[in-house]
């Protein structure tokens, strides 16, 4: 009986135990986020995560969120942020693609008003302004367009820190060597709300994927 009731409590203290709330947006999540992940239940397996995908800029201290991943100019990133990295451009597109030219085949693009830099319009008028491209496909979410890319129905304008790991196994190649946005200096910064031991594992785990150099 006493076992029993050992077990019991045990369980109740698992049941008990806070996840740790990280919000992103859908695209940090799906491409950079989600494929890390597994390295941290491997470090961390006592550590309960919960994920919160959305674009809407969350009040992370209204809304009960103890972490958040922004992305946003150095001058509008909110005091105490952790820089994890920076904004870089590049084409890139699927192995069968590499040799490619941007004339012959079909621009998938992010159709993001909001944000022109990550558009082909500012990239091709740099880099290639007589170039007209076969078509173009636009997605209204960024992992859209990375998928896309990867199932080779075209060549994306890739945000090489989000697809590193895509990039690193081979689905997608880069077509030239990246750049951050011309006049811009947009990145990726972490905010916390919570400073106990888990968050703040957490936390070290995010900067390390981060900069895995360091």
């Amino acid at each position: 009986m006493q076992q029993l009731q050992d077990a019991v409590e045990a369980l109740g203290d698992e049941t008990r135990r806070r996840a740790i709330t990280l919000t992103a947006s859908i695209g940090v999540t799906g491409l950079w986020l989600l494929p890390r992940l597994g390295r941290l239940q491997a470090r961390h397996p006592d550590i309960e995560l919960r994920i919160a995908a959305q674009n809407r800029l969350v009040d992370i201290e209204r809304e009960d969120v103890d972490l958040a991943i922004r992305y946003c100019s150095r001058k509008a990133a909110p005091e105490g942020a952790i820089h994890l990295f920076d904004e870089a451009l590049a084409p890139v597109a699927h192995p069968s693609l590499a040799s490619a030219s941007l004339a012959d085949q079909v621009l998938l693009e992010f159709d993001d008003p909001g944000r022109p830099w990550l558009r082909w319009d500012a990239w091709l008028k740099r880099h290639a302004p007589d170039v007209t491209p076969r078509g173009i496909l636009r997605f209204n979410q960024y992992d859209q367009v990375a998928h896309s890319a990867m199932a080779g129905q075209g060549i994306a304008l890739g945000r090489t820190p989000l697809l590193d790991a895509m990039l690193g196994d081979g689905r997608l190649v880069m077509l030239s060597a990246p750049e951050a946005p011309h006049d811009n200096d947009h990145g990726y910064w972490l905010l916390s709300t919570d400073n106990g031991d888990a968050t703040r594992a957490v936390v070290e785990w995010l900067v390390a994927e981060a900069n895995p150099s360091r």
